[in-house]
């Protein structure tokens, strides 16, 4: 968000529109006119294509929010930490696997690793790095030899994850509890760590990536038969929810629209994801995080996988001051 990723890639595509020939970090209003007078085709075409040329460096991520002084005054990040935002419930978290989809599959050493992380985060120092890496040893991986996937590759998956998901989601959420300043604030973190796609993604050569991003949506919109491509013919592909599956299926749309209606995801006689409590009690600690599936369902303060993510630690570096700043957000 502080560095000029958006803004260049709005005038690199302006300059192939034709909108920008003289100047390629124009901001004039004219610019937008010009755009706007386009079809809308091709803005889609030329914008598809520089996402294309470009995603190897940025995964695709290229139109963020930009500081303007006007809708947006400050980086989110300190307007997260002055406590500049509304006061209201507030839900959030990741899957197990979220980030495996966006990791390089070819990754199979600590170079390769730490090239990963350098072009995705240039301004990211070398000794900042270093301590990010030496915070997710590669013993705590273990490759898949099936998939072809090295431990290499879940390591900088998971730190993928946390960059990206899970530890602004501890960030904002510590911070809607500070804010709230009760022993029960209405803020809840959870992770998921189930999936049906299991099967989709064998078939579709994306074996061993695991729960990926987006599988609660499976169970949260309450309908897996939408899964159930049988009839599709596609050789391989099995259709075999578990009883957990329609558990969940039932369980994940009553939390939410609870959580919408109350403020609170689990209700008692609701059939909601039972015994979900605020991720800051006493409004303090380093965030309890409800896990959904896996075997292990509800507070994850036991949950031994949890746990051995050590979420508490990594999140703490990843979300103190500094590194914040060289992270860009």
């Amino acid at each position: 968000m502080s560095s000029n990723l958006s803004f260049n890639a709005t005038s690199a595509i302006a300059k192939a529109a034709g909108c920008n020939s003289t100047d390629v970090y124009s901001a004039n209003p004219s610019l937008v006119t010009c755009l706007r007078s386009l079809p809308m085709q091709t803005l889609l075409d030329l914008t598809t294509s520089f996402i294309d040329d470009t995603s190897a460096n940025n995964d695709g991520d290229i139109f963020l929010p930009t500081v303007d002084q006007d809708f947006l005054p400050e980086l989110a990040s300190k307007l997260v930490a002055d406590g500049k935002f509304p006061k209201i419930p507030f839900m959030t978290g990741w899957t197990e696997n979220d980030a495996t989809l966006f990791t390089r599959s070819d990754i199979t050493t600590a170079n390769d690793t730490r090239a990963f992380f350098e072009v995705f985060y240039p301004n990211v120092t070398s000794s900042t790095l270093t301590s990010i890496l030496d915070l997710y040893p590669v013993t705590d991986f273990s490759p898949n030899t099936t998939a072809n996937l090295s431990a290499e590759f879940y390591r900088s998956a998971e730190i993928f994850r946390d960059i990206l998901l899970t530890c602004p989601s501890f960030y904002f959420a510590e911070a809607m509890a500070k804010k709230y300043n009760t022993s029960e604030p209405p803020v809840y973190l959870y992770s998921a760590n189930q999936t049906i796609l299991g099967s989709f993604l064998d078939v579709a050569g994306l074996p061993g990536l695991g729960v990926i991003h987006t599988s609660e949506l499976s169970y949260l919109y309450g309908n897996l038969s939408i899964f159930n491509l049988t009839d599709a013919g596609i050789p391989g592909y099995h259709f075999d929810p578990s009883a957990s599956d329609y558990e969940f299926a039932r369980q994940l749309p009553r939390s939410w629209s609870s959580f919408a209606s109350t403020g609170a995801p689990s209700i008692e006689g609701k059939d909601t994801l039972p015994g979900w409590k605020t991720a800051y009690p006493n409004g303090k600690g380093d965030g309890e995080v409800y896990v959904i599936g896996g075997g292990e369902e509800g507070m994850g303060s036991g949950n031994a996988a949890l746990a051995k993510e050590r979420l508490g630690e990594r999140c703490g570096f990843l979300n103190s001051e500094p590194v914040i700043a060289q992270l860009m957000y």
